[in-house]
């Protein structure tokens, strides 16, 4: 007979089990919010819980994405702006309803914006583009990424879409502020007699301006004219010439300014512009310019192609010729060039200017990589260094009906490509602020998991040379699906979506995949996973009816929004309401019984069944030799042998950190 302790032992090792196989924390890992954590927030990895970002009582109308292409039936693609529709800091997120408006809110009867701020209460929605009153039909263009000001359309018809705002006919673009006003963003500042634009202000004003970008805070607002475009300035060009301006909190600039300070006497178009909106891009006569601080412009290349500028505007990164890569410093004033073979082509750039990623069927590090292959490059400076060979088809894939999507899709000739703050949902790759880590998808054998074809999700380290297949299942065999940074169907978000599926640090991967990886996915459809120092969890719960679709994430990873018709917290949407959720660090907001304790069932407190296999934890798996791959470097002084594979020591700082209650 065994003893009482072993006895305890043995009930104690089986009630772990079967919470692991139920999805259940560990009591080794109780995190500070167990009291929300109850439900399908009981398997969520890191001491997340789900919350509730929409309303309960949304009358009927599901949640999309600000900027999908149903909310946005009256203004094309080229009037919209990259935009995040998570803040960085996790605590506010823009979404719309489309038909039908939140109750108790002036929304339309057609397209209305919201956004979404937390609190300790929980979620609150308010209105954030048009009222009904202003507008039965509006548009989203953009945010900036601090959420405080939004450019939108409205609509006029000849018989019907009014409202006090349709100046119209045709579309009338606007700026909202923070505090709700609302202001047309092309208006001038010039008299005119009689008035007769539709605002009755006395001045010349541009009812049909298109906004290109609104720095973080709001205090630089880009926006380029159409045709038959209005003298707004003094100093702008003349009649019929196309212009760039900023409105700034000062009043409004025109930016498209030469070198010597005159106007271009040939039309211009915006190219580009920094995060914080110190540095806008411009092109006129076939050349490419910088405007730097409001006050001085230079002039970048003859015939070049802008390929993004870094944050605080230092850095503009361009193609020249058939593919020489560059990039120009306004400090310095002088150009760098990180491809002159002539047949390359950007994927993406840092944040902060230090890093390119591109692609050349050139081999330019040594014998790395494959002669006339799609071979990733990375440059920081120095020479060339090889990252991957991909397959043609990633570089351009008709994921999209409304066109491609690839990791040369960076750089087009499109007025929209997200290196012109465009839409960067067709930009198939994510990097860093400071270029270190670089994210993008695949359909190539990069690792000695065998993708069948199907398209994965590849993380690469520079500071290592490492790289891992994120989103790799536990199962070695071809998988029969593929996963994504993106829905490219855009059923819930659009192209200008910010989706921040990789953190600031680089060590958390978000994304959505057809596949099953973890026995927890059992429903058939797409759901949302995070791969975090290599373990990868479910975000999404597995189990629900309809496809999961991956939304937003905050900058470190502690938030991430999905948008689901199940119902995941006690106080939940109506069944079949498409709804957006908060899967949240340390989050969750406590009401309901704590979570079923699987040791209080007779089996925890009787004799164990008969042999079988350990129970595999259904949300979480540790990512094995086969899904990542190391490329040659210096030598390690200090090794450790492990799993088949020697490594060095410090590539395992922190590996297990979601074994210790949760990300610090």
């Amino acid at each position: 007979m065994k003893s009482s302790s072993s006895a305890k032992s043995v009930a104690a090792v089986w009630c772990l089990l079967l919470g692991l196989a139920l999805g259940l924390p560990s009591p080794a890992s109780a995190c500070p919010n167990d009291a929300a954590r109850i439900g399908a927030s009981a398997r969520l990895p890191d001491c997340r819980a789900y919350e509730l970002v929409t309303p309960r009582d949304s009358g009927g109308a599901s949640a999309i994405g600000a900027a999908t292409p149903l909310a946005n039936l009256f203004s094309p693609v080229s009037k919209q702006f990259a935009s995040p529709p998570a803040e960085a800091a996790g605590g506010g997120f823009v979404y719309a309803t489309f038909g039908t408006a939140l109750p108790g809110t002036d929304g339309s009867g057609v397209t209305n914006a919201y956004r979404a701020e937390r609190s300790a209460d929980g979620w609150t929605s308010h209105l954030f583009g048009a009222a009904g009153s202003q507008a039965v039909a509006s548009s989203v263009g953009g945010f900036g990424s601090g959420q405080t000001y939004l450019a939108f359309y409205v609509v006029r018809l000849p018989d019907r879409y009014s409202g006090s705002l349709a100046l119209g006919p045709g579309l009338t673009s606007y700026l909202r502020g923070p505090d709700g006003t609302v202001q047309l963003v092309g208006e001038g500042t010039l008299p005119v007699s009689p008035d007769e634009d539709g605002n009755p202000n006395g001045l010349a004003d541009e009812l049909k301006s298109v906004v290109q970008w609104i720095s973080t805070n709001g205090d630089h607002v880009y926006f380029s004219q159409e045709s038959s475009p209005v003298r707004l300035l003094p100093a702008s060009p003349v009649a019929g010439i196309q212009a760039v301006y900023d409105r700034t909190y000062a009043g409004l600039r025109l930016v498209s300014v030469l070198p010597g300070g005159a106007a271009p006497s040939s039309s211009s178009s915006f190219e580009g512009a920094s995060a914080d909106g110190s540095t806008v891009l411009f092109g006129t006569g076939g050349t490419l310019f910088a405007r730097v601080s409001g006050s001085q412009t230079e002039e970048i290349a003859s015939g070049g192609l802008a390929a993004g500028v870094s944050d605080d505007g230092r850095f503009a990164f361009f193609t020249e010729g058939t593919g020489n890569l560059f990039r120009y410093d306004t400090l310095l004033g002088t150009t760098a060039t990180v491809s002159d073979t002539g047949d390359s082509k950007f994927v993406n750039v840092s944040a902060d200017g230090s890093h390119a990623y591109f692609a050349s069927p050139s081999q330019l590090d040594g014998e790395e990589g494959v002669s006339g292959a799609p071979n990733i490059y990375i440059w920081d400076g120095g020479p060339p260094r090889f990252v991957a060979t991909v397959m043609p088809v990633d570089l351009e894939r008709p994921e999209m009906e409304s066109g491609l999507a690839g990791l040369t899709q960076w750089v087009t000739e499109s007025s929209s490509s997200p290196a012109r703050n465009g839409d960067v949902v067709v930009d198939t790759s994510r990097v860093t602020a400071d270029g270190g880590v670089f994210v993008f998808e695949s359909a190539a054998n990069l690792t000695a998991f065998d993708a069948g074809g199907q398209v994965e999700i590849y993380r690469y380290d520079d500071s290592t040379r490492e790289l891992a297949c994120v989103s790799c299942g536990r199962l070695f065999e071809p998988p029969s699906a593929g996963a994504a940074l993106a829905d490219y169907r855009l059923v819930a978000m659009g192209l200008n979506a910010v989706l921040g599926n990789l953190s600031a640090d680089g060590n958390t991967v978000f994304f959505q995949s057809d596949e099953p990886l973890l026995s927890g996915d059992v429903n058939g459809a797409t759901d949302v996973y995070e791969w975090h120092e290599g373990t990868l969890s479910l975000i999404s719960s597995g189990s629900g009816p309809e496809p999961s679709l991956l939304m937003g994430a905050s900058a470190d990873g502690a938030d991430v929004f999905f948008r689901t018709a199940e119902g995941l917290v006690e106080a939940a949407q109506p069944e079949g309401t498409q709804a957006i959720y908060d899967a949240r660090v340390g989050g969750g907001f406590p009401s309901g019984p704590p979570s079923p304790d699987p040791c209080a069932s007779l089996l925890c407190g009787g004799t164990p069944p008969g042999e079988s296999e350990e129970p595999e934890p259904a949300s979480a798996v540790r990512a094995g030799p086969a899904h990542r791959v190391v490329h040659p470097r210096k030598p390690c002084r200090r090794r450790h042998q492990r799993a088949h594979r020697t490594r060095c020591v410090h590539h395992q700082r922190h590996h297990d950190r979601h074994l210790r209650g949760g990300r610090r």
